[in-house]
This record gives C-alpha cells, structure tokens and sequence, in this order.
C-alpha cells in the first residue's frame, strides 16, 4: 500500500508525512504547501535533499554542495517543514530529478537533527547588529576567500537556500517567515563566515532588506 498522495497540516503533521514517506519506501517529491512552501526529495524512502519553495527538480545549489552542506541545508528546510501546522502536503512519485543525489539521509536522523537545530540557541558570541543597519543594504553570496570548511547555523543555512535565485531579502524574510531579529543573526553569521557580499563589494548585488 502507497503512502496517500495529499492531506491538510492540520491532521497529518509534516513529520508524520516523511515518516510515512519512510516506511512505505517513497520517492520523488513530497510539497509542502504551508506559510512557508517547500520540497523535499525522496528516493526509496531515503530523503535526498530540500528545498525552500516548490520545485520539481532541485536548484543547483543544492545540487553542487558538499555531502555536509547538502544535509545541513536540508536539515534547516526541514526544520521549516516541522514547524508547520496549516496548509497541505501534496505527494508526487515522479516528481524530482529522474536520477537520485550523490547523497541519503534517514528520516529519523534528519527529523532529530532538525529537532535539535529548532531548540538550539544562537552559540555565536559577537552580538548581530540591530534590524534598522540592514535597511536599504544590498547582499548577495559569494565564495567565501579563504580555504578550508565554513561552518554556519542552520538558520544561515536558511537563508543561503532562500537566496538560491534572485530576490528581494523582504521576499526572503516572508519566504522563512521570521522576524526581523532572527534573519539579521543568520546575515550577520554568514558575514562572520565570508560569505556574504554587501554593496560595496566587487559581486553584484542582488537582494535588497528594506
């Protein structure tokens, strides 16, 4: 028996739809239609990858991470589905790329790390700047200039698959539904990190926070 195709947040928690999606082997795509609308993709039960927004098949920026940035941008898209209680979830068994990622993750592990990242307190210990510096400021994502491993919360991790494509960082603060604090902590982690452009850097801008 296949897992049901479509039900409301409201009755069939986002968890238990990927659980669902676990035990009955699921795969393609699974939208989740909620304040904050996103898609995860399965592959014999085993999720590999998420994203923010409905999409058949993944944007290259998930595609081209590492396995470690692939599964915490994951993790962070997850976290946003855990926190949704209303809208719909809709189940597509081909949806998704025809050919499944390098990578796959458990539901369990990805649901508890997701868990965890929701309950996590910000670890940084430089304070972020305040919602009003950000006003009118232009950013966009860049190669961090030094080697090794960046590492970033997973709220950061949010905001780098929110900011996949163009748009406007208000259209990204209404995309992750947060207030204007906790967005402003996740820019100044990825400022922290390197991996963030401003306006008067050589990278063109492409988002706006009004």
């Amino acid at each position: 028996m296949s897992m049901m195709r479509r039900g409301p947040l409201d009755r069939y928690s986002a968890e238990w739809v990927l659980r669902q999606a676990d035990a009955h082997h699921a795969s393609g795509c699974i939208e989740f239609h909620g304040s904050v609308p996103l898609t995860v993709y399965l592959q014999g039960g085993l999720v590999h990858g998420a994203v923010l927004g409905i999409h058949e098949d993944p944007p290259p920026l998930v595609e081209h991470l590492s396995e470690e940035g692939a599964r915490r941008a994951t993790v962070s898209v997850v976290a946003r589905a855990l926190g949704s209680d209303s809208g719909w979830y809709f189940h597509d068994p081909l949806g998704g790329p025809r050919e499944p990622g390098a990578w796959g993750w458990d539901v369990a592990s990805l649901v508890a790390e997701a868990r965890s990242a929701q309950s996590r307190p910000s670890s940084r210990g430089s304070k972020p700047s305040s919602p009003g510096a950000w006003a009118g400021v232009d950013v966009a994502l860049r190669r961090p200039p030094h080697d090794g491993t960046v590492t970033l919360t997973a709220d950061a991790w949010a905001v780098v698959v929110a900011l996949a494509s163009s748009a406007p960082l208000t259209d990204v603060r209404t995309r992750l539904d947060w207030p204007a604090e906790r967005l402003v902590e996740a820019l100044a982690d990825l400022r922290r990190a390197e991996a963030l452009a401003l306006a008067n850097d050589p990278a063109r801008p492409v988002a706006t926070l009004t």
